[in-house]
């Protein structure tokens, strides 16, 4: 991803956006879904270790499911 500091810092103090392309090359860069670098969830579920995927009940996994999906249409949808 080609910014420099300035942009950066304009990101984080709001004062410029960030086009969807941007968000979804920083979410790739930071391995991290679109919807925890856009603060509308606390944990990035990319994070979670393999032995809690494995531990994690049915409805947990259908979360993760839809969060994940709702990240790809995003993507898809720019």
């Amino acid at each position: 991803m080609e910014a420099n500091r300035v942009t950066y810092t304009n990101w984080e103090n709001g004062k410029r956006e960030l086009r969807i392309d941007q968000i979804v090359e920083l979410a790739t860069i930071l391995n991290a879904t679109i919807d925890y670098l856009t603060g509308k969830v606390n944990v990035n579920i990319l994070d979670i270790p393999i032995d809690e995927l494995r531990k994690m009940s049915p409805m947990g996994i259908e979360f993760m499911r839809n969060e994940l999906n709702i990240n790809i249409q995003t993507i898809l949808m720019k």
